[in-house]
C-alpha cells in the first residue's frame, strides 16, 4: 500500500529496521560525548530513498503525474523531447492521446539507430528527467514520475520498508 510518511515517522521506522530503537529501559546509562545517531540515520535514510526513486522498481514508488508541469519539445527528425519538473528524479512512463496505453521508459543508450518509420511507438531515457518518445501521436496525456518532493516527504509502498 502507498503511503506518505514524514521524516519523523520514516526515522521511527529506519531505526526499528536498525535495531536503534526500542531502547532497553531496565537498566541506566549516562553519556556525555558521542555522534548524532539521528543525523547519521537521516543521511542514510534519505540516501536509501533517493536511490530507490533513481532504480528501484515501480511497484514500489508512487507515481506522480506530471504532466501539466512538463517541457515538450518536437524535434524536426520527428522525435518529442520531455523534459520533467524541478525534483523530477525518474520519468517512468509516458501515454499521448492516440496510445491505446501508457508505455515505460527504455534504458537504452540515446545514441539508437533511430527510424522515423517505426510503427510502435518507444520512450527512451536521454538523462534521468528526459526522454525522447518516438512515434508520439496525439496531445501528450500523461506523464508518470518518481518524484522528490522535499527531504521531509518519503512516499511509497510499505512494502520496501
Amino acid at each position: 500500500m502507498k503511503q506518505t510518511l514524514t521524516q519523523a515517522q520514516m526515522l521511527e521506522r529506519w531505526k526499528r529496521k536498525r535495531m536503534v530503537e526500542p531502547l532497553r529501559l531496565d537498566c541506566t546509562v549516562t553519556r556525555t560525548d558521542g555522534p548524532d545517531i539521528d543525523a547519521i540515520l537521516i543521511d542514510e535514510m534519505r540516501s536509501w530513498y533517493l536511490n530507490l526513486l533513481d532504480s528501484g522498481p515501480m511497484s514500489s514508488l508512487a507515481p506522480v503525474d506530471v504532466t501539466m508541469t512538463c517541457k515538450t519539445d518536437p524535434i524536426s527528425d520527428g522525435r518529442t523531447l520531455i523534459t520533467g519538473p524541478e525534483g523530477c528524479r525518474r520519468i517512468l512512463s509516458v501515454r499521448f492521446s492516440e496510445w491505446d496505453f501508457p508505455i515505460e521508459v527504455k534504458n537504452e543508450p540515446p545514441n539508437i539507430n533511430y527510424n522515423p518509420y517505426q510503427l510502435r511507438p518507444e520512450v527512451i531515457r536521454l538523462a534521468p528527467d528526459r526522454v525522447a518518445v518516438i512515434g508520439a501521436k496525439g496531445s501528450l496525456r500523461e506523464v508518470l514520475a518518481a518524484v522528490d518532493i522535499s527531504p521531509a516527504v518519503y512516499i511509497l509502498d510499505d512494502s520496501v520498508i
